[in-house]
């Protein structure tokens, strides 16, 4: 069960994916581009003639399945060749959703690419609800990625009756069902055939196409563009998977590099200084204090026998992937070193609150399995191929034991690479290399991103240089930038319950104006509104995280709050970091 949850967990952490060994990947192109970096690795189909057979097929739009919602809402089920370079390859389904718009002029069509690998995309509809509202123009679409959801999923046994998981033994059930060769198209390149396809199958005459892409879901889209690189009207990543720069044995030390710069924000700080670093000689060094009590079992003098050092380290990293529930991981360290009854209080609140075992808990987002939202085996086939790197397997259980915050995702897969659990499929020609494209994009990346690192999303700014093509970096951000860039407007809307903060945030609404014009320059003027990273007690931003998970305003003194205060109803979960967060829930509360 213990290497189960931890494939449950790697393959929603992150990032990106990749390719199989596709008849045209020798075909090397160059296009016409004003970026020339490293041209010589690039392949590319400037005109992609892949022998699929769906050209003509009609799309036949029907109702939805509940959990993504009826009114406005239509699904389908295409099909797609499993070889979409074979003639007559075996067809699989690839499930496809869309909120219809409600004017009929200036319409636009956008593409919601998830992230995972092995996300589904049945996350974003929730967000369509919320876009709709602000731009009824906007046609938004989204696929599951083959292998993943109501798409032919890819799935073994022991995954699907919570068997003793082994790597060997569903990978021997896969290939039973597949072959190694048919496995090996379960990949990005052949998803992202898949995604033109749909396009092309839906698309309306003069109404522009754009593709949004989060986390593993830019790196689907980066390969989309590498095989149509003149195919949409403009392409936003967000939360960017650079190719050969996502490595899934650098996860952990990610996480705790970036839980270290929410400690050095802690020292910087007047609220938390005084509180927290000062309790040594910085907060991390009081946050490693702490650790060495609980190693003792010695915090709280041992009330909470639970609690250990894994536990501890992945609470923490649950808490830094969120905007706001980051803030109070250094209170959270504060209350535990002194642990009096205010402190018990408050602590078991948090418990509850983040293992849903209380109505309306803040992080009760545990997805019903039954939605088939997502697939960990799918996430496994793209990771051992692709992402895991060259760090040992000795190399990554030491990070992972001397950290502070981490999901301890790495381990178990490096682990398994080591021992050849898992048949790998070849590089297809487009294998972490970037692809030639004069199409419009927008590119950004938070600062404070543990899944993907600012140093993972720049070498994709840095490739892509050309006209209306712009890389921004988002201060304070965490994953997902269309989502977590809070302006003042952000936090008024957050805080009073109103999911407008998805609309009127720094990075939405430089999304907004690259649909309306892609060509058009991105104003940047809304980063001098963010909303930093602090830790006071007298923000309503923090007063009202606090309340929400820790039970009181005061995330640093005092017990439970015995007069109840209004909160609205609790914002939407992140949608890019939602898998990820369901999944650690399910391993760390749901045993």
């Amino acid at each position: 069960m213990k290497v189960y949850l931890q494939l449950i967990l790697l393959s929603f952490l992150l990032f990106s994916a990749i390719a199989c060994d596709d008849d045209d990947s020798n075909n090397s192109n160059n296009i016409n581009n004003t970026n020339n970096s490293n041209n010589t690795n690039n392949t590319n189909n400037t005109n992609n003639t892949n022998n699929s057979n769906n050209t003509n097929q009609v799309v036949n739009w029907g109702s939805c399945p509940s959990y993504i919602g009826s009114a406005g809402y239509e699904c389908a089920q295409v099909m797609m060749p499993l070889d979409h370079n074979t003639a007559d390859s075996t067809p699989i389904e690839v499930f496809i959703y869309r909120k219809l718009a409600t004017v009929q002029t200036g319409k636009k069509q956008i593409w919601f690419l998830q992230g995972g690998p092995g996300g589904s995309g049945a996350d974003f509809a929730s967000v369509f609800e919320i876009y709709a509202e602000t731009h009824p123009e906007w046609e938004m679409y989204s696929i599951d990625h083959r292998g993943v959801g109501n798409s032919t999923r890819l799935s073994c046994a022991v995954e699907e009756n919570m068997q003793a998981f082994t790597y060997a033994a569903c990978a021997e059930d896969l290939v039973e069902q597949w072959g190694v060769d048919g496995l090996g198209k379960f990949n990005t390149t052949h998803a992202a055939h898949d995604v033109a396809k749909a396009i092309d199958l839906t698309k309306v005459q003069d109404i522009p196409v754009f593709v949004y892409g989060v986390s593993y879901g830019t790196y689907w889209a980066l390969r989309y563009m590498q095989l149509y690189p003149e195919h949409a009207a403009g392409v936003i990543l967000d939360s960017i998977c650079s190719p050969g720069h996502c490595r899934l044995d650098q996860y952990d030390n990610n996480f705790n590099l970036n839980g270290q710069s929410i400690f050095t924000g802690c020292d910087d700080d007047d609220t938390c200084a005084e509180k927290v670093s000062a309790q040594s000689t910085s907060a991390w060094e009081f946050a490693e204090s702490v650790f060495d009590k609980i190693d003792a079992g010695t915090a709280c003098d041992g009330y909470y026998p639970f609690l250990d050092r894994t536990l501890m380290r992945n609470v923490l990293s649950m808490l830094s992937m969120d905007q706001g529930a980051r803030v109070i991981i250094p209170a959270l360290l504060y209350r535990l070193n002194r642990c009096d009854a205010g402190d018990r209080e408050v602590i078991e609140h948090l418990v509850t609150m983040m293992g849903g075992k209380k109505s309306g808990g803040a992080f009760d987002i545990i997805q019903n399995p039954e939605d088939l939202d997502a697939s960990a085996t799918l996430g496994a086939n793209i990771i051992f191929s692709e992402l895991l790197g060259d760090w040992t397997f000795e190399e990554v259980s030491q990070i992972v034991a001397d950290a502070l915050v981490s999901p301890d995702a790495s381990t178990g897969m490096v682990q398994a690479a080591e021992n050849e659990e898992w048949p790998l499929y070849p590089d297809d020609g487009y294998m972490n290399r970037f692809g030639n494209t004069s199409m419009p994009l927008l590119m950004f990346n938070g600062t404070h991103d543990p899944q993907t690192t600012l140093a993972m999303a720049q070498p994709t700014g840095d490739y892509y240089t050309g006209a209306s093509q712009t890389f921004i970096t988002m201060p304070y951000s965490v994953h997902g930038v269309v989502y977590s860039a809070f302006t003042s407007d952000s936090v008024d809307s957050y805080t009073n319950g109103d999911p407008e903060y998805l609309t009127n945030n720094c990075g939405f609404l430089m999304m907004e104006d690259f649909i309306n014009d892609p060509a058009a320059a991105i104003s940047e003027a809304c980063i001098d509104d963010l909303n930093p990273l602090e830790f006071s007690t007298t923000s309503q931003f923090n007063q009202v995280v606090s309340y929400m998970l820790l039970g009181t305003t005061d995330m640093y003194e005092g017990g439970l709050m015995t007069k109840k205060i209004n909160i609205p109803t609790r914002p939407l979960i992140n949608p890019a970091i939602r898998p990820t967060l369901s999944r650690l829930l399910k391993k760390t509360f749901r045993k």
